[in-house]
């Protein structure tokens, strides 16, 4: 039984955020203005003594460079930069540095799957990309399976003969950040294609990489033809497909400016956009693995990984690293960043340490990831790390969730319902610390 004042507590704050835009994904939990310094010495140590029963794990590379800020964004990019080598050539000389100071305590790790994200990775030379890809492949072990994934941005003059020299490098999977096939929208997001130059794109990727990942966005200015755009993605038959509410809420983003409110569609709208997907690609065959993720036959492993918690090693600027006990991030700033690591000192910015009462809500919030947590919660698994089930060390939550129509709790897993799939951020923020909320 739980507290029936706290559930109704509960309750009602669901009820208030449920008529709201659900908010951008957070990336690690809790939320960074709550983490601290850390000391370096604290890292190394972590890292040593975890490698040092040769587990699993996974690699994240951050490349923060973009053409222009499309009107949809918040990441942490330096745009403006087309055809500026000489400072790519800084960073991939940094990122060697940190992978170099990196090596003597990740030696016992073996890396299942490794992902080159942005940003936009694919505005670096060929020569560039060829250069951190090695850096980072070949002085970390890998699996015999491992999943090497990259964002790709759909312009042919980017490209070039990239491609190729992707798979030949090692690169198996592909994202190809599309977002919309409708030119109109494409052209007010900021974005520098066409329609047709995207899906030619990704013909030619679907003849190179064993998996090939389309991203799609819901909810852009201008977006009136969305059947059309998902109807063109899925002649394509891409063995992945990414569907991203777009989220507004943040002031970060040039959308969020008034100017543009007229144009954004509202929630309803927004979820019955995100509804026609599910409903279309699920009668082509698509199994949707989590809130953003639809698969046909083939998982995404850097994201499933996540959600089971594996170890994370990011490299680069404001890059997220995740261990059992520590969380930390790499500057933002590319001048610190590069400085740090000049000085033979790992680039860490901040971090924070899980303690026991808070590993359970770490687990929850990763499985929850609306990149890649899945569709339930396995209480067996959640028996075996912590000694308790999910409605046992939360009953309040769970409770208040149910009654909410957002999860269907049985005897061994919790499923979330189609509403809860949504609003898995709200999910997410249910079983943060009270203190981490504030």
């Amino acid at each position: 039984m739980g507290n029936a004042s706290r559930i109704d507590e509960i309750r009602s704050r669901l009820r208030e955020q449920l008529v709201e835009e659900p908010g951008i994904m957070s990336f690690a939990y809790p939320y960074v203005r709550f983490w601290n310094e850390l000391e370096e010495d604290e890292v190394k140590q972590s890292w040593t003594s975890f490698s040092g029963d040769s587990p699993e794990g996974i690699l994240y590379v951050h490349m923060p460079f973009c053409l222009s800020k499309c009107g949809y964004c918040d990441y942490a990019t330096n745009f403006g930069v087309e055809n500026r080598h000489g400072e790519y050539k800084s960073y991939v000389d940094a990122v060697e540095g940190e992978v170099g100071l990196l090596m003597p305590f990740t030696r016992g790790l073996e890396f299942s799957a490794v992902y080159f994200g942005g940003g936009t990775p694919t505005i670096f030379c060929s020569k560039g990309l060829e250069r951190i890809i090695d850096i980072t492949t070949s002085n970390f072990s890998l699996s015999d399976s491992a999943e090497i994934s990259i964002e790709v941005y759909p312009s042919k003059k980017m490209l070039r003969d990239k491609l190729g020299m992707l798979r030949d490098v090692g690169v198996n999977r592909v994202s190809i950040g599309i977002q919309d096939f409708n030119d109109e929208v494409i052209a007010f997001t900021g974005r520098r294609y066409t329609g047709e130059e995207a899906s030619r794109i990704v013909r030619e990727a679907e003849n190179l990489f064993d998996t090939v990942n389309i991203d799609l966005i819901c909810g852009l200015p201008k977006q009136e033809k969305w059947r059309q755009t998902l109807e063109q993605t899925l002649a394509l038959e891409p063995q992945q497909i990414t569907i991203q509410p777009f989220s507004n809420r943040h002031l970060g983003i040039r959308f969020h400016h008034p100017k543009y409110s007229s144009l954004l569609p509202n929630l309803d709208q927004v979820v019955e956009m995100y509804d026609l997907a599910r409903h279309m690609l699920g009668k082509k065959g698509y199994t949707q693995t989590s809130r953003h993720q639809f698969t046909k036959g083939v998982e995404h492993q850097y994201e499933q990984k996540i959600s089971q918690s594996v170890a994370r090693l990011g490299i680069g600027a404001h890059s997220i690293s995740l261990l059992p006990e520590l969380t930390y991030k790499n500057f933002t700033s590319l001048r610190e960043y590069q400085e740090a690591v000049s000085k033979g000192v790992l680039p860490i910015e901040r971090g924070f340490r899980i303690t026991n009462d808070e590993a359970m809500r770490s687990y929850l919030f990763y499985s929850l990831s609306a990149d890649c947590g899945g569709l339930s919660l396995s209480e067996g698994e959640a028996r075996e790390r912590f000694g308790t089930r999910i409605q046992d060390a939360f009953p309040d939550e769970v409770q208040a969730l149910e009654r909410e129509n957002l999860i269907e709790v049985g005897e061994d897993k919790i499923d979330l319902t189609p509403k809860g799939v949504y609003f898995t951020s709200l999910l997410q923020r249910t079983f943060y610390n009270p203190s981490f909320l504030k």
